[in-house]
């Protein structure tokens, strides 16, 4: 799976050439790999259906559980399920559903993001296409969120806090790297710089992908599809703080 940094996807963009991308020296000498993560596929047996994710869960619980002082079916009773559930569970051949993991954060004290998250990890909150997204779904606060998944955090954003994904829903950029399934990693109310890509929010209240331009007397949040429409703000009109976008994860 490949990752371009945000420098060399502007770059990239820019010239809208795969082949010119990947040939040019000083692009490709920055061009980042990173190992895909291997997602669990289904088959006969149950636990192969669980995610990474869900299996870092199952790992996660079954240490807490060891460590704990409450049997099986002292957890089936609290949770409201059957004790063989809960060995399904505990064993990581049932991947936790939200609502129990609300309620064994409360029994053991411990935060429910740290059930849900894994701290290699940054939540996918939405999809996104080239009509955007309604805010208010990115907007929801860490803590306590049901993420559609997570996505691998990259070495590279270890440093860089408030992270969160978007995935692209379909081909509606018309783009050859923002196309279906492509991973954008963005980082919450960051003061944007010119060529930045960022997530725009509307009058409406839709959240939108653009690159981010400083004109003379205001900000033009351009549109990455060629077919699409730019738009227009003035400077005094525009709050200096935007969801950035730091990374960018092709599907494979």
């Amino acid at each position: 799976m490949n990752s371009y940094s945000v420098k060399n996807f502007l770059a990239f963009v820019t010239k809208n050439e795969v082949d010119l991308f990947l040939t040019n020296n000083d692009l490709k000498n920055n061009f980042i790999i990173l190992s895909s993560e291997t997602m669990a596929k289904k088959s006969g047996n149950a636990a192969a259906e669980l995610t990474p994710t869900e299996q870092w869960r199952a790992k996660k619980i079954q240490e807490i559980y060891r460590n704990g002082s409450y049997l099986q079916r002292d957890l089936a009773q609290a949770l409201g399920i059957h004790q063989s559930q809960i060995s399904r569970y505990l064993r990581g051949q049932s991947a936790w559903k939200h609502k129990h993991l609300e309620k064994l954060a409360e029994i053991y004290q411990v935060h429910l993001r740290d059930l849900l998250i894994d701290k290699g990890s940054v939540p996918v909150l939405g999809w996104i296409s080239d009509e955007g997204i309604p805010y208010p779904l990115i907007q929801t606060p860490l803590e306590g969120i049901k993420p559609l998944e997570t996505a691998p955090l990259p070495p590279e954003l270890n440093h860089i806090k408030d992270l969160y994904c978007l995935k692209v829903k379909d081909e509606s950029f018309g783009n050859p790297v923002i196309r279906r399934g492509t991973t954008i990693y963005c980082q919450r109310r960051r003061e944007a710089r010119h060529g930045d890509l960022v997530i725009f929010t509307d009058e409406t209240g839709t959240a939108r992908l653009r690159q981010f331009m400083l004109l003379e007397e205001s900000v033009l949040f351009k549109s990455i599809n060629p077919g699409g429409s730019d738009i227009e703000r003035p400077l005094s009109d525009l709050s200096s703080a935007v969801d950035v976008v730091v990374w960018i994860r092709l599907p494979v």
